[in-house]
């Protein structure tokens, strides 16, 4: 712990972490106290008290003082957590930001041991506003110091950088990937590839920016934007299933219930992030939900025969030999997310979407021609 440091406030992960940090910091002679969940409310608030009144120098805490906490005297904070949000990165840090005219605090050391400059988008330090590297150990410099550090590392790229244009190759051919077409051979038929950096389940992109993760039988949950005059961008609603879909086509009923919303938000990271902590807590508890993976075991098997015939019928009349014979080696995941996307409109999407750009190039067409017809050549008198 830095020796100028008065007021240290340390977030942890868990109830174990907290004990044994604590145990670490007294280890070297240094009172360190604790607090989490489990502490009675009147310890904790005696603890809260008399860090507050410098009657010790190290609270480690665990979710206990992220938010609400007012305690102007901290003038170090120790991430030992990780997190991927920003919000829950800036209370922390905030819980040392504020003014202490009382204990003559000048600033507030931020010592950050799980690297959450690269989890969380968006987090600038030092380094980064003079455009250094943010691992940059810059020991207390001035802002002189830093600015002509800046300037010899731009002057060393200058000098190093070499121009690699002249190196590359011309294009012989170039390849258009359409992931909304829901029978292209791409990214396993998810239909939307930056799915993957925002959830660990099988979600699919259905056009039209509509994401559908199906919950094994027990019904859907659907993002979807929401109309211009509501207040948040997207909304996310879940479709509970009833009974199993040939049931339900015996009887001649809908195998769903009414659709409910379960959240909104502007955010599309944060309506995954919600949606995944909804299915998980209320659709398929416990380990069941680790089927929803897009990793699950279940997904690497072969498709069925029933997935390939609903597949092929819908697909229709293709002159595609090389998609058929894919086709036959399609795995159950695969097939699972196509069929996915077809009951929830990627396929009407994307056939509206192929009608409207072919009739704007035949629009296109049509103009060049009759500025063809208006353009007069006259040859020599």
């Amino acid at each position: 712990m830095p020796e100028d440091r008065k007021s240290t406030l340390v977030f942890c992960v868990n109830r174990a972490h907290v004990r044994n940090l604590t145990r670490v910091f007294q280890d070297f002679g240094i009172d360190a106290r604790y607090v989490h969940a489990a502490t009675p409310a009147s310890e904790r608030q005696a603890l809260v008290a008399d860090f507050k009144a410098g009657m010790y120098p190290v609270l480690v805490n665990c979710a206990i003082l992220t938010e609400g906490a007012d305690i102007p005297n901290i003038d170090c904070v120790v991430i030992a957590r990780p997190t991927r949000s920003r919000n829950l990165f800036a209370q922390m840090i905030g819980r040392g930001l504020r003014q202490s005219p009382a204990t003559n605090k000048a600033d507030c050391r931020i010592i950050d041991f799980v690297d959450t400059s690269s989890r969380v988008q968006g987090i600038f330090s030092t380094p980064t506003l003079f455009g250094l590297d943010p691992g940059e150990i810059i020991d207390d410099e001035s802002h002189s110091e830093l600015e002509a550090r800046a300037q010899l590392t731009c002057n060393v790229r200058d000098t190093t950088s070499t121009d690699t244009s002249q190196f590359v190759p011309d294009p012989t051919s170039i390849t258009y990937i359409d992931y909304e077409d829901p029978f292209a051979f791409v990214d396993n038929f998810s239909g939307a590839p930056h799915i993957s950096k925002l959830s660990p389940n099988a979600w699919v992109g259905c056009g039209d920016d509509i994401y559908v993760l199906e919950c094994l039988g027990r019904g859907y949950v659907r993002i979807e934007p929401t109309p211009e005059e509501d207040a948040a961008r997207y909304r996310a609603t879940f479709t509970e299933a009833t009974m199993d879909a040939s049931s339900a086509r015996a009887m001649k009923l809908s195998p769903y219930m009414r659709k409910r919303v379960i959240m909104t938000s502007d955010s599309l990271s944060d309506m995954f992030k919600g949606c995944d902590t909804f299915v998980t807590q209320k659709v398929l508890r416990g380990g069941q939900s680790f089927s929803l993976f897009r990793t699950a075991p279940w997904r690497r098997a072969p498709a069925s025969e029933s997935q390939k015939a609903l597949i092929m019928k819908r697909r229709g009349k293709r002159d595609d030999n090389e998609s058929l014979r894919k086709f036959e080696v399609l795995t159950k995941g695969g097939a699972a997310n196509i069929i996915t996307r077809l009951r929830h409109g990627a396929q009407a999407y994307y056939d509206k979407k192929a009608k409207e750009m072919r009739k704007k190039v035949r629009i296109e067409i049509e103009e060049m021609e009759r500025h063809k017809r208006e353009t007069v050549q006259v040859g020599p008198l």
